[in-house]
Protein backbone atom coordinates (compact mmCIF):
# COMPACT_ATOMS: atom_id res chain seq x y z
CA UNK A 1 0.00 0.00 0.00
CA UNK A 2 1.40 3.13 -0.63
CA UNK A 3 2.69 5.87 1.79
CA UNK A 4 0.35 9.31 1.33
CA UNK A 5 2.04 12.09 1.27
CA UNK A 6 0.97 13.64 4.32
CA UNK A 7 2.51 10.63 6.13
CA UNK A 8 5.49 10.94 4.18
CA UNK A 9 5.83 14.90 5.40
CA UNK A 10 4.83 14.22 8.87
CA UNK A 11 7.99 10.85 8.51
CA UNK A 12 10.72 13.90 7.68
CA UNK A 13 12.51 15.41 10.38
CA UNK A 14 12.12 19.14 9.76
CA UNK A 15 13.96 20.31 12.90
CA UNK A 16 17.29 18.64 11.70
CA UNK A 17 16.55 20.17 8.02
CA UNK A 18 16.27 23.71 8.92
CA UNK A 19 19.12 23.53 11.29
CA UNK A 20 21.48 22.31 8.70
CA UNK A 21 20.20 24.70 5.73
CA UNK A 22 22.78 27.44 6.59
CA UNK A 23 25.70 24.54 5.61
CA UNK A 24 24.12 23.55 2.68
CA UNK A 25 23.54 26.76 1.48
CA UNK A 26 26.64 28.10 2.26
CA UNK A 27 28.69 24.55 0.86
CA UNK A 28 26.69 25.53 -2.19
CA UNK A 29 27.77 28.71 -3.08
CA UNK A 30 31.13 27.63 -2.65
CA UNK A 31 30.80 25.12 -5.10
CA UNK A 32 29.70 28.11 -7.56
CA UNK A 33 32.07 30.05 -6.64
CA UNK A 34 34.39 27.13 -7.78
CA UNK A 35 32.69 26.88 -10.72
CA UNK A 36 32.73 30.40 -11.68
CA UNK A 37 36.47 30.74 -10.81
CA UNK A 38 37.83 27.71 -12.71
CA UNK A 39 35.49 28.68 -16.10
CA UNK A 40 37.30 31.88 -17.58
CA UNK A 41 35.03 34.26 -18.99
CA UNK A 42 34.75 35.63 -22.55
CA UNK A 43 36.24 38.55 -21.10
CA UNK A 44 39.05 37.08 -19.73
CA UNK A 45 40.06 34.93 -22.12
CA UNK A 46 40.60 37.63 -24.90
CA UNK A 47 41.36 40.38 -23.13
CA UNK A 48 44.39 42.40 -25.00
CA UNK A 49 48.09 42.50 -23.61
CA UNK A 50 48.86 46.05 -21.45
CA UNK A 51 52.15 45.78 -22.22
CA UNK A 52 54.03 49.68 -21.10
CA UNK A 53 56.92 49.03 -22.62
CA UNK A 54 55.25 48.55 -26.01
CA UNK A 55 54.65 51.13 -28.59
CA UNK A 56 51.10 52.86 -29.56
CA UNK A 57 51.76 51.41 -32.98
CA UNK A 58 52.58 47.66 -31.57
CA UNK A 59 49.45 48.39 -28.77
CA UNK A 60 46.95 48.49 -32.01
CA UNK A 61 48.41 46.16 -33.55
CA UNK A 62 48.11 43.44 -30.81
CA UNK A 63 44.56 44.88 -30.15
CA UNK A 64 43.77 44.23 -33.75
CA UNK A 65 44.77 40.88 -33.31
CA UNK A 66 42.83 39.95 -30.54
CA UNK A 67 39.64 41.85 -32.01
CA UNK A 68 40.66 39.66 -35.21
CA UNK A 69 40.29 36.29 -33.08
CA UNK A 70 37.54 36.89 -31.13
CA UNK A 71 35.81 38.02 -34.71
CA UNK A 72 36.95 34.05 -35.83
CA UNK A 73 35.09 32.73 -33.20
CA UNK A 74 32.01 34.38 -33.47
CA UNK A 75 32.02 33.64 -36.89
CA UNK A 76 32.99 30.02 -36.15
CA UNK A 77 29.94 30.46 -33.41
CA UNK A 78 27.53 32.13 -36.00
CA UNK A 79 28.51 28.96 -38.41
CA UNK A 80 27.74 26.13 -35.18
CA UNK A 81 24.27 27.61 -34.80
CA UNK A 82 23.29 28.01 -38.08
CA UNK A 83 23.83 24.19 -38.92
CA UNK A 84 22.20 23.43 -35.44
CA UNK A 85 19.18 25.83 -36.73
CA UNK A 86 18.99 23.91 -39.98
CA UNK A 87 19.30 20.57 -38.45
CA UNK A 88 16.59 21.89 -36.12
CA UNK A 89 14.34 23.10 -39.00
CA UNK A 90 15.14 19.96 -40.97
CA UNK A 91 13.86 17.75 -37.72
CA UNK A 92 10.73 19.67 -37.08
CA UNK A 93 9.88 19.55 -40.80
CA UNK A 94 10.11 15.75 -40.51
CA UNK A 95 7.86 15.36 -36.98
CA UNK A 96 5.43 18.05 -39.24
CA UNK A 97 5.30 15.39 -41.90
CA UNK A 98 5.40 12.37 -39.49
CA UNK A 99 2.49 13.81 -37.37
CA UNK A 100 0.33 14.70 -40.22
CA UNK A 101 1.00 10.54 -41.50
CA UNK A 102 -0.09 9.50 -37.95
CA UNK A 103 -3.02 12.27 -37.96
CA UNK A 104 -4.34 10.26 -41.52
CA UNK A 105 -3.46 6.89 -39.77
CA UNK A 106 -5.48 7.45 -36.94
CA UNK A 107 -8.41 9.07 -38.92
CA UNK A 108 -8.42 6.03 -41.19
CA UNK A 109 -8.63 3.48 -38.08
CA UNK A 110 -10.99 5.41 -36.53
CA UNK A 111 -13.30 5.18 -40.08
CA UNK A 112 -12.61 1.73 -40.29
CA UNK A 113 -13.52 1.13 -35.95
CA UNK A 114 -17.12 2.81 -36.91
CA UNK A 115 -17.59 0.68 -40.00
CA UNK A 116 -16.80 -2.43 -38.02
CA UNK A 117 -18.55 -1.34 -35.15
CA UNK A 118 -21.79 -0.24 -37.28
CA UNK A 119 -21.55 -3.63 -39.57
CA UNK A 120 -21.47 -5.52 -36.14
CA UNK A 121 -24.59 -3.75 -34.78
CA UNK A 122 -26.12 -4.49 -38.27
CA UNK A 123 -25.31 -8.04 -37.37
CA UNK A 124 -26.38 -8.40 -34.37
CA UNK A 125 -30.01 -7.03 -35.24
CA UNK A 126 -30.40 -9.48 -38.22
CA UNK A 127 -29.00 -12.46 -35.58
CA UNK A 128 -31.90 -11.02 -33.50
CA UNK A 129 -34.68 -11.06 -36.28
CA UNK A 130 -34.37 -14.42 -37.33
CA UNK A 131 -33.96 -16.21 -33.90
CA UNK A 132 -37.11 -14.23 -32.50
CA UNK A 133 -38.05 -12.72 -28.84
CA UNK A 134 -35.12 -13.86 -26.49
CA UNK A 135 -36.84 -14.40 -23.49
CA UNK A 136 -39.94 -16.60 -23.72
Amino acid sequence: MAISWLSALKAIPWGNVIEHAPNVLDKARDLLDRQRKSQPTEHEEFAPSNSKDLSTHEQLENRLVDALHQIRLLQRKNELQEHKLTDLANFQEALQKDIKARKRAVRWILFFSIVVVFANLVLWFLYLQNTGPLFH
